[in-house]
């Protein structure tokens, strides 16, 4: 396997990811090549935006045509927003994206998006809630309630259980493939509802901040789940919307809710590398010295996590859905016809373009990374055997 000559466009520029990677693997006279990525943020600074992602896959494809054959996107939200252009519909390329929103589920069931990664934010939710619970009670497994068939839909790791992450505090649920093969056997949270967890009630009232709430995968997945096992446990979630604002967060927000009489504060950071200006504003307020701070979604520095003691993060392995996602985009080619079948414009090569979400969220940027790569490697694998 070599490397050969990276295919550029004029959004060259926005190829700013060094460790992305980039070039052609040539494999027993097969290629793939990545054409650019491209840029899911708008111009005035909106993020996971399907419409700017949509018209700059639309200028993707009037540059080169037939040259781009798949579409991998950073997220759900996007890719919905591309099968919808006119442009796109023209070209009909394989797409996949990132979340299983229920308009993805949908897409998928009827053809128009080949695949997409869970990351189940509806589940973590509850996994969040009943850590916190754990925490406020003293427990010393802090996973009891999680390990067990409470939460259908969980994805475990290798050992069947989810447990505290060593050295991060953090605690881990996994991504899974979704295609047309199994996007009927999902557990959705119709499924979570009908479901009793028990006697759990309790009189604990946790403080909820969302980055920002008109993320599709926010209200679309975790608010929900939030609310609907907030319900199982017993436990009452207030909201509040940071809207994006990173310094309204931790200079007025958070310390005035830190005033109130919560037992545990979920933090869903705006701006994750400034975790510690955030858990800083609820232990300056006397009375919130120990009181957990669950991280959930937007990860922060592992340094500032250690720090605190009483601080835990609920959430995804980063890359993980990058390289699932390749994976999966790689596996559809193969089962589906082989390289030379997508190959629209018979030049023996695979264009693709990434569509990157938020450049400052840590997820994003490392599917960004995992994701092409993945792509590539999975399928000059494939293509050997």
């Amino acid at each position: 396997m070599k490397k050969s000559v990276l295919l550029t466009t004029a959004l060259a520029a926005i190829l700013t990811l060094a460790s992305c990677g980039g070039g052609i693997y040539e494999a027993e006279g097969t290629y793939t090549g990545r054409i650019s990525i491209v840029d899911g943020t708008a111009l005035d600074g909106t993020t996971w935006d399907p419409t700017t992602a949509a018209n700059e896959i639309a200028r993707e494809f009037n540059t080169h045509g037939n040259a781009l054959e798949v579409i991998l996107s950073n997220n759900d939200g996007m890719a919905l927003g591309v099968i919808s252009n006119s442009t796109y519909k023209q070209y009909n390329v394989p797409i996949f994206g990132v979340d299983a929103l229920a308009d993805a589920i949908a897409a998928i069931k009827d053809g128009t998006m080949q695949g997409t990664i869970k990351n189940d934010s509806y589940t973590q939710a509850g996994v969040t809630l009943q850590l916190a619970k754990n925490l406020v009670e003293g427990k010393t497994n802090l996973v009891e309630g999680i390990t067990e068939d409470k939460y259908p839909g969980i994805y475990t790791n290798d050992e069947g259980k989810v447990e505290i992450e060593e050295g991060t505090k953090a605690l881990r649920v996994h991504h899974i493939k979704v295609t047309k093969d199994n996007v009927n056997d999902l557990v959705t949270p119709e499924t979570v509802q009908a479901n009793k967890i028990g006697d759990t009630s309790s009189d604990m009232k946790f403080y909820a901040l969302t980055y920002n709430n008109t993320d599709p995968n926010m209200s679309g997945l975790w608010k929900p789940g939030f609310n609907d096992y907030g319900k199982k446990l017993g436990v009452q979630v207030d909201w509040v919307d940071a809207k994006n604002d990173d310094n309204a967060a931790t200079s007025s927000i958070l310390p005035q809710a830190a005033t109130q009489d919560y037992d545990a504060f979920l933090i869903n950071p705006v701006a994750p590398d400034n975790l510690a200006t955030y858990i800083k504003a609820i232990r300056d307020v006397p009375g919130n010295e120990t009181k957990p701070i669950i991280v959930w979604n937007r990860e922060g520095s592992k340094e500032a996590m250690a720090a605190d003691a009483n601080t835990y993060y609920v959430g995804i392995e980063s890359a993980e859905g990058g390289r699932l996602q390749g994976e999966m985009a790689a596996e559809y080619i193969m089962a589906n016809g082989g390289i030379s079948k997508f190959d629209k414009n018979g030049d023996g090569k695979l264009g693709y373009v990434v569509i990157r979400g938020e450049k400052a969220h840590p997820d994003a940027e490392a599917r960004t990374v995992a994701s092409p790569e993945y792509f590539e490697n999975t399928l000059v694998e494939l293509n050997k055997e």
